[in-house]
């Protein structure tokens, strides 16, 4: 009879579900089957496996990459859209298409529009006011005058001034220039998901030998369980050498004499590594005697989502790999 690998409960007290190692919201197809009850699984979607999405190199790789989601929904739950035109900050929100930029009132009562959506809001604003009713303007000559208005405003040139005396205002062209910022809803820190795709790829590589390991699998475990750091272990984001997204997650998990080395990677460039104690047991030996391979120091997996393809590799002393199946 199986236990979960986090909680220890075993059927019935418990049900089992499909854990994904890497976040299935961003592609990732490692499963561990009955290892990891639903209430934990659960509970880890909850508390910290959603903070991935949170990343904004996130968002941008599954857009480039042309990776299933929901892109609506990922920006406006996850991020406050903020959008800098000529130095002014605006609100913006997703949409189908784009990202939507709402109009803003400064300090000194002008109403500045984005340069694509100014219209609707400068109309509105134009027919409440009641000065030009007072100088007997009707609705149908403020709307001609508006059209007036901005074919003059089309045509100029960004900087200048359009005075229109029949409305009484003035409009300022601008460049329509953008800047876009994601800035996170609440924390985007993932370091209890790297330390549960270590956890949960350490068991697959080594099962019980990888859980009895009290310097490495046991402190993992606490780390997820409880947020709380862990003495000898320090997760850290590092660079690589992608220049731009690929359609590729990794997990490496590396084993030497002084330590343990994990690097889980997202897309290529959003990768991360935990520094580990060693580990006391050798959870690579039939792993070892499968392949050929009895100097092994690490096993490697790779998932392609666009070829569809996963595989692993043992990783050699001498830095080399060597393809051990999918």
């Amino acid at each position: 009879m199986n236990h979960c690998i986090f909680c220890f409960k075993s059927e019935p007290e418990v049900k089992f579900s499909q854990e994904h190692l890497i976040p299935h919201c961003i592609g990732g197809n490692l499963i561990l089957d009955d290892y990891v009850c639903a209430e934990c699984n659960s509970n880890f979607g909850t508390e910290f496996d959603h903070k991935i999405l949170k990343k904004p190199d996130i968002v941008a790789a599954l857009s480039k990459l042309k990776i299933p989601h929901n892109r609506v929904k990922l920006i406006n739950n996850n991020f406050r859209v903020k959008v800098f035109i000529c130095g002014i900050e605006f609100k913006g929100r997703a949409t189908e298409n784009a990202i939507e930029v709402h109009s803003k009132r400064l300090e000194d009562g002008s109403l500045i529009c984005p340069e694509t959506e100014y219209k609707e809001p400068l109309l509105k604003g134009i027919l409440r006011d009641q000065r030009l009713r007072a100088a007997g303007l009707t609705e149908d000559q403020i709307k001609e005058e508006f059209q007036k208005l901005t074919k003059a405003y089309n045509k100029a040139e960004v900087g200048k001034n359009v005075i229109w005396p029949a409305l009484g205002i003035t409009l300022v062209k601008r460049s329509d220039t953008r800047k876009i910022k994601l800035e996170p809803k609440g924390s985007d820190d993932v370091s209890r998901l790297v330390a549960k795709i270590a956890y949960e790829f350490g068991f697959i590589l080594g099962y019980r030998d990888f859980l009895l390991s009290e310097h490495v699998a046991k402190p993992l475990h606490s780390f997820i369980l409880t947020g709380e750091k862990q003495p000898g272990f320090h997760i850290t984001q590092i660079s690589t050498s992608f220049s731009d997204f690929v359609p590729i997650h990794f997990i490496s998990f590396q084993t030497y004499e002084y330590m343990t080395r994990i690097i889980v990677g997202f897309f290529g460039t959003l990768t991360y590594m935990l520094i580990a104690p060693p580990l006391e047991h050798k959870i690579f030996q039939q792993i070892a005697e499968d392949n050929n391979c009895p100097d092994l120091i690490g096993v490697e997996y790779q998932q392609d989502m666009h070829k569809k393809t996963i595989g692993f590799w043992a990783i050699l002393p001498d830095g080399t790999y060597k393809y051990i199946g999918g």
